[in-house]
């Protein structure tokens, strides 16, 4: 197989293409945006989609899984003896834990 070198890459993802990027650095599509230097160094920057996807990631990660305020407020019903629950809630709890 010959590789030549003066040739465009090929398919869908080339350079002009649909939905690819350009080279200055404008996305088409929900490809992220690129940028091309041609002093030696690497640069990319992404799209504003994925930079908002990253800080929403990050938001999600210093939310407690666990409620502790709800927690404590239910427990203290609980020890109280104030805590009831209905019928029909129980019934629709368990045939939602049944559709799992």
């Amino acid at each position: 197989m010959k590789i030549n070198s003066n040739l465009e890459p090929q398919g869908s993802h080339a350079a002009g293409g649909a939905g690819s990027a350009s080279p200055t650095g404008g996305a088409q599509g929900s490809w992220p945006a690129q940028t091309y230097q041609t002093d030696g160094s690497d640069k990319t920057e992404f799209s504003s989609e994925a930079q908002t996807l990253a800080k929403l990631s990050s938001q999600m990660g210093s939310v407690p899984d666990v409620r502790q305020d709800r927690v404590a407020t239910l427990r203290q019903a609980i020890q109280n003896g104030t805590y009831s629950v209905s019928n029909e809630q129980i019934a629709q709890s368990m045939l939602r834990d049944m559709d799992k």
